[in-house]
């Protein structure tokens, strides 16, 4: 975790950001690097550590390359899914495939 320090920093300057006038419409941050820190740091990151990609290249080729999707923090860690979350994770990948190949 960050210092103690650092967070109470990190408070004001989210403070200061509800405080502005026009008030920004989003954090200045960039929200899949902050995903990934959360992810790693809950034990559920769908790449990191997980060994059993090796086991399904179309997975890891999706998760490597497609849409970021909620799916896919729940393949590993407490209360996953993976059954349910690689399905989701194949039928959106499928479909924008299908819908990409149709724009050429």
């Amino acid at each position: 975790l960050p210092s103690f320090d650092d967070m109470q920093q990190e408070m004001e300057t989210r403070r200061q950001y509800r405080t502005m006038t026009p008030r920004p419409q989003y954090f200045k941050n960039d929200q899949v690097h902050s995903a990934d820190c959360y992810a790693r740091f809950c034990g559920v990151h769908p790449i990191e550590g997980n060994d059993e990609l090796d086991k399904d290249p179309e997975l890891k080729k999706w998760l490597l390359e497609g849409p970021m999707l909620g799916a896919h923090f729940r393949l590993r860690g407490k209360n996953a899914k993976p059954d349910l979350a690689r399905r989701i994770i194949c039928n959106v990948n499928k479909k924008l495939e299908e819908i990409t190949s149709r724009a050429d």
